[in-house]
């Protein structure tokens, strides 16, 4: 099919889906989403920790700020 004959059949459905199922690729997409998220796995935490401090890094390396927060000290409390 044509790029112009696609677009034609498009404008005269409004832009809907003609599928068989009747679904909208929205619709079909919605469905491999979950409700509710899940939680990270303990290898999913750490990837994110480590990619965070990598980045912390290159940051400091390039502008010369520290956006690693220090831990207050005992004794500075």
């Amino acid at each position: 099919m044509s790029f112009a004959k696609a677009m034609e059949t498009t404008l005269k459905n409004s832009g809907k889906s003609v599928s068989a199922s009747g679904m909208s690729a929205l619709q079909t997409l919605r469905g491999s989403t979950y409700e509710t998220p899940r939680p990270l796995s303990a290898s999913e935490i750490e990837l994110l920790r480590q990619a965070k401090a990598e980045v912390a890094a290159r940051v400091e390396e390039l502008a010369g700020v520290s956006l690693v927060r220090e831990e207050a000290s005992p004794a500075a409390a």
